[in-house]
């Protein structure tokens, strides 16, 4: 077995924190794949999943650096734990264009852009204001202030926003905390109220150069493994093609020996897959071409052929896999926009393509597998496909809850 650091990114191994259960625990991982902050569980339950220290923590240690805590230290950060690497990739798109709103409009970063526009607004207003018109102000004060609210949030769970919104519900009045309209006390808490803000916005700043380099990381990490993969299918498939195979075994030890040595680089390069899902996928053609390597020694020509031929069918479902998650992701892209209804050709495209892995998966031998799981995808696929019909956003986050269980049986 080689060694964790020889894994797919390389690494180091080092323990990490995270949270479980409402308790915050530790365990060893592989950490820095890439050199980047990515850790591989190394041990049971967690082997193959991903740790990525969680964001706001992440936020805190860079806001440090730019003096707007005090305060942070990196034995502090907690993990999250992602059970698959297509799980994570998604996540990053789901936390930059949904949640901070890099891409979309309607995302925190736009949010509070639109809020801080607004309390400067207000603040000018608070310039004008006098005993003798504060009457004719109100309306504005209470109007730009529940705009500003509804932006930041009825309950904000982040201590930043929570002092915003605090401030911001104060404005919804022209008094002060005496009963008389004051310029000076309004003035004062829009600047206090826009701070928060703007400190927020350190934090989403800090986060997008941090997020968009772990996107790129696990992109990397899926198509090492998936271009690697895509070599041994094709492999597999040359010697699959040659229906003569088993009696040019028998006759000719240099073929059986270039075979035999293919079959040893892959199995040792398989070992560095150490990252779920494609760890499962190793781990079964590891013992599966040890066991046909073993036949070709004791001449067992056609029982290596057909252990051989479990992969090849194996990898065949893999490919497919490859294929649902890019469906996946694109349902993500589409779900963020947030509307009722979903383009209508997508999703006729998207039915047709589910249409060609159900073609797909019906043609994968399965005879030699011990578990069978093609005709389980295949129905999620048929669900999928009645769902689209409908092109609502609703039917859209339920065909992708049927795509993801479809993925996880291949």
């Amino acid at each position: 077995m080689i060694a964790p650091q020889e894994r797919i990114g390389n690494g180091h191994v080092h323990m990490v924190r995270y949270s479980a259960d409402q308790e915050i625990r530790e365990t060893w991982v592989r950490g820095g794949a890439y050199v980047s902050d990515i850790c591989v569980g190394l041990y049971r339950p967690h082997d193959g999943r991903l740790f990525i220290p969680f964001w706001e923590n992440v936020l805190m240690h860079e806001a440090r650096k730019q003096r707007v805590v005090t305060r942070f230290s990196r034995d502090l950060l907690i993990h999250q734990v992602f059970a698959t690497v297509y799980e994570a990739l998604r996540y990053t798109y789901h936390v930059l264009d949904i949640w901070y709103g890099i891409t979309f409009v309607d995302g925190e970063k736009g949010r509070l852009l639109l809020a801080k526009d607004a309390l400067q607004e207000l603040n000018l207003v608070a310039i004008r204001l006098r005993k003798g018109n504060a009457a004719e102000l109100a309306h504005t004060f209470r109007e730009r202030a529940g705009f500003i609210i509804r932006q930041i949030g009825e309950t904000p769970t982040n201590e930043l926003k929570r002092r915003a919104h605090d401030h911001t519900v104060s404005l919804q009045s022209v008094l002060d905390s005496m009963g008389r309209p004051n310029s000076g006390a309004k003035r004062a808490v829009t600047v206090a109220a826009g701070s928060g803000l703007d400190k927020r916005l350190i934090d989403v700043r800090c986060i997008e150069p941090k997020i968009l380099a772990r996107r790129q990381t696990l992109k990397t990490i899926v198509e090492e493994m998936e271009v690697y993969l895509n070599g041994v299918y094709n492999f597999l498939t040359l010697l699959m093609s040659d229906h003569k195979l088993e009696q040019s075994l028998t006759r000719d030890s240099d073929l059986r020996t270039a075979i035999d040595e293919q079959i040893g680089f892959y199995r040792w390069q398989l070992q560095r897959f150490d990252i779920l899902p494609f760890r499962t996928t190793s781990a079964h053609m590891f013992a599966e071409f040890g066991n046909a390597r073993t036949m070709l020694t004791r001449g067992q020509y056609g029982d290596a052929l057909a252990q051989l031929r479990v992969s090849w069918n194996s990898l065949k479902l893999r490919k497919i896999r490859t294929e649902v998650e890019a469906l996946i992701l694109q349902l993500t892209f589409m779900l963020s926009a947030k509307a009722d209804t979903l383009d209508r050709d997508v999703c006729v495209s998207m039915s047709r393509k589910i249409g060609e892995l159900t073609h797909q998966a019906e043609s994968v031998d399965e005879s030699h597998f011990k578990t069978p799981v093609a005709e389980d995808a295949i129905a999620c696929f048929t669900t999928a496909r009645v769902l689209l019909q409908d092109s609502t956003a609703d039917s859209g986050k339920k065909t992708k809850e049927s795509l993801k269980l479809a993925a996880s049986f291949l």
